[in-house]
């Protein structure tokens, strides 16, 4: 039995383990959560686990795997608590994308936002952000919701196993521009069905 959990343990994908000591080694306060959280739910794909994270507008990030023709995917969604959403809010959808000097092969000029906000302003605040217009750690695949359920704002950062290969000299890059897009989310007027809640 022991060797049969060992060879277990060898095969687990350490995705989740790999980027929870990521964070930490740039002094980030994260650890691995039990699992069967009810966030776990919250997935397009088989999710490996959460990681929590501490003293930050995101809370937590539920790291998801995905097998297909093409081998595996992984995309991460970052949970940023909102009591401020709930069923009565709009559904909001606004997602990243790199503004080219041509289609497709030209080069990148900047980072913008697009989507339907709600009027909420989302897309003007983050278009407005010169840090994540011309900063080098916003990917073009970047998806922002809301879910009610959980009272919360989730940011989908898709295909984005890459992210473990980055220099660790690039990793406060990128978890500043999360930590960015996390305020902006929660300084943004959440609009619903009835009143505006500000």
């Amino acid at each position: 039995m022991e060797l049969l959990g060992k060879a277990k343990e060898a095969l687990r994908d350490k995705t989740r383990d790999d980027l929870c000591s990521a964070f930490q080694s740039i002094g980030i306060q994260t650890q691995s959560s039990e699992r069967g959280r009810l966030e776990e739910e919250i997935k397009r794909a088989e999710s490996l686990g959460l990681i929590d994270v501490f003293e930050s507008p995101i809370s937590w990030i539920n790291v998801c795997r995905e097998r297909g023709h093409g081998g595996t995917y992984y995309h991460f969604i970052l949970g940023v608590p909102d009591t401020r959403i709930t069923s009565n809010s709009s559904k909001l959808k606004v997602k990243s994308f790199y503004q080219r000097t041509f289609p497709i092969l030209g080069s990148v000029v900047e980072t913008r936002w697009k989507g339907n906000d709600m009027s909420s302003g989302l897309i003007e605040r983050l278009n407005g952000d010169l840090s994540l217009a011309y900063g080098n750690a916003l990917a073009d695949n970047i998806a922002i919701r809301t879910n009610y359920k959980h009272s919360c704002w989730l940011i989908y950062v898709y295909n984005e196993l890459y992210i473990l290969k980055k220099n660790p000299a690039d990793w406060g890059s990128l978890w500043q521009c999360w930590q960015t897009i996390a305020q902006h989310l929660l300084d943004t007027r959440i609009v619903s069905h009835g009143p505006v809640i500000r």
